[in-house]
């Protein structure tokens, strides 16, 4: 009777680490708890309990731990790894979301735009933490434009913009139009994914975009330009002083004005980048990778460019 009891607690405990396993979202954390259960289900065996632990390793256990370092990619699951977005939608938005969604009807794949409808005064300093976003600059305006239900805070010269929580904000594009005949001592963009694009009539002091994935087109002058994401995929010119790029993957063909120190820190790395100015002296180049091609155009009586490629191939030109 006691060895019957002992088999069952250890089915019931190798059946609670399946259910920790279905339910947190990191995949390292699937494959422990699933790993940690099928070990102690083996437990219960009679016989074949060594067979059954190394079939199941080299079949299923080693095959997933290479798939998931195949598509492993930055997500913020480390904030909270016992959320699972399946389990959270069911639960909450289905029974505590509203009346409409009890009977939901199909969700677009492609996300939907929302368009501004409401003015903001300029502030200083201000701060976009959205996580779909599509960020225009425009030269002949002072406001900020955004949708209405998008949240906002200020406090002195700082001004915050960011987007509700939960599911059913999740498949939105929030489009935001910033005036730049103000003036702006700091922008921080904060996003999963985001395209800005248009011009800059009015120099920013500091620029920072922090995003999974990025698309930027249009002229941007700015005297530090930093940018941190998975991916980005970059256009147009940046007049500025200082750029700094960390990405993993990045595709660029930039124009770029009086740019004193360019640095690129990546894993891979096409495109290409051309200085539209002259200069005496020199200036710095860095680009870092593990693969890629990238071209350098610089004029014909430009000064010295100092550069540091490690892991790219780079080539100057004069033009």
């Amino acid at each position: 009777m006691l060895k019957r009891y002992s088999i069952l607690l250890k089915v019931f405990f190798a059946l609670f680490l399946s259910f920790l396993a279905f339910f947190v979202s990191q995949d390292v954390l699937k494959i422990v708890f699933a790993f940690l259960g099928v070990i102690i289900f083996a437990l219960s065996f009679q016989r074949f309990r060594k067979l059954f632990i190394v079939l199941v390793t080299i079949f299923v256990f080693l095959p997933a731990l290479f798939f998931v370092s195949l598509s492993a990619i930055h997500t913020f699951d480390y904030i909270n790894p016992f959320y699972n977005p399946a389990f959270h939608s069911f639960m909450f938005e289905r029974f505590f979301g509203g009346y409409h969604d009890f009977f939901p009807e199909k969700e677009s794949n492609s996300p939907q735009k929302l368009y501004p409808d409401k003015n903001l005064k300029a502030a200083s300093d201000v701060r976009l933490y959205v996580s779909g976003l599509e960020l225009d600059f425009s030269p002949n305006s002072t406001l900020i434009s955004i949708p209405s239900n998008l949240i906002t805070t200020r406090k002195h010269n700082v001004l915050e913009i960011s987007a509700p929580q939960g599911k059913r904000y999740g498949n939105y594009t929030y489009v935001v139009k910033i005036g730049t005949k103000s003036k702006y001592k700091s922008l921080l963009v904060h996003s999963n994914g985001a395209a800005l694009k248009g011009n800059m009539s009015e120099k920013v002091n500091d620029m920072t975009i922090e995003c999974n994935g990025l698309a930027l087109n249009g002229l941007f002058k700015v005297g530090k330009m930093i940018v941190n994401c998975n991916g980005a995929t970059l256009s147009g010119e940046m007049n500025a002083s200082t750029v700094r790029i960390d990405a993993n993957g990045l595709v660029a063909h930039l124009s770029l004005n009086g740019v004193q120190d360019f640095a690129v820190n990546c894993n891979s790395a096409i495109g290409s980048v051309s200085y539209l100015d002259e200069w005496s002296g020199t200036r710095l180049f860095s680009l870092k990778g593990n693969a890629g091609t990238f071209s350098v155009k610089i004029p014909q009586n430009a000064g010295r460019l100092e550069t540091t490629p490690t892991g790219v191939l780079v080539k100057i030109v004069r033009y």
